[in-house]
């Protein structure tokens, strides 16, 4: 009997060690695209500034600005993120509230906005291409997004910035606009080990219009967020080109069609995946089986 709880044990243990790296491939490689350590440089407008900062659960909420004005905020990654484009997506969840925002993502001197035609039928600001008050989740290939036009303007992705069917991300603007206050749960790439991206079983993506605004933003308002960008940043701007926004700010979403599956998130108990829990949970028992037989079994003898 002692032999055979001894060999549970090694067993469960070692099927708990060998789930961690199945899990890890079947997840891909993760790349957030805002980080604790980032250093964000600011671009106020009409006297007011983007302030970056975190709710109770960790979120990093960006807000700071009034009716009329979009300041923004600029991170240029101290370690570019270069991705498969056909094996990476761009994953999404965070919620727009009071006002508008614009999510740009740099690619170097060109940048190109969260909101376009890959990211389905949104709740957008059409004269500017803000995105709207409303939650925003779900799943983007990166083969859409390089296939995909600002719809406000219908300016392309620049394919040649896709060398070798690679993609390298250099940075991310955020845009508070009138009031908007931005909460971001989760915007990563996520890289697949193989294979295709796609889950037929998974959620289009959405955009939850339930969350109204404050206040709809005025006329002027509107007229203003379209402003070039070069009138929203600060006199001191930084050297390179790479780190201002675009000479037109970007756009939201139009309601086009399109739109990748998200893929759905695995049940995780502290952490893991049910699977792995479970296993740990055996691993658990197995190991106090055998301790509670060894002391009982020398107290018997």
């Amino acid at each position: 009997m002692k032999k055979a709880l001894t060999l549970l044990v090694i067993l469960t243990l070692l099927a708990s060690v060998l789930c961690v790296p199945l899990q890890s491939s079947a997840e891909g490689v993760k790349y957030p695209l805002i980080n604790d350590d980032d250093h964000w440089d600011d671009f106020p407008n009409g006297g007011v500034s983007v302030e970056l900062g975190k709710d109770g659960n960790g979120n990093y909420v960006f807000s700071g600005s009034i009716g009329g004005t979009w300041p923004a905020t600029q991170c240029v990654y101290a370690d570019p993120i270069t991705v498969d484009v056909a094996k990476t997506s761009l994953k999404y969840d965070f919620d727009v509230d009071a006002g508008n925002t614009n999510i740009t993502f740099l690619f170097g001197n060109f940048n190109f906005p969260l909101s376009n035609s890959a990211l389905g039928d949104v709740n957008y600001e059409a004269g500017s291409g803000d995105l709207m008050s409303a939650t925003y989740k779900g799943t983007m290939k990166l083969t859409d997004l390089i296939e995909s036009v600002k719809n406000y303007d219908s300016s392309p992705f620049d394919k040649s910035l896709v060398v070798d069917g690679k993609l390298t991300f250099t940075g991310i603007l955020v845009y508070s606009v009138s009031g908007g206050v931005i909460t971001v749960r989760k915007l990563e790439l996520v890289e697949e080990d193989g294979g295709d991206t796609d889950d037929p079983d998974s959620e289009e993506p959405s955009a939850d219009v339930s969350v109204e605004p404050s206040e709809e933003p005025s006329a002027d308002a509107s007229a203003d967020a379209s402003v070039e960008p070069s009138e929203a940043v600060s006199a001191e701007e930084p050297a390179e080109s790479a780190s201002k926004p675009d000479e037109s700010k970007p756009a939201s979403v139009s309601p086009a069609e399109s739109g990748a599956p998200e893929q759905s998130d695995p049940v995780r108990i502290l952490g893991l995946e049910l699977w792995a829990f479970v296993l740990v949970v055996l691993a658990a028992i197995a190991v106090i089986a055998v301790i509670v037989y060894v002391i009982f079994g020398r107290k018997k003898k």
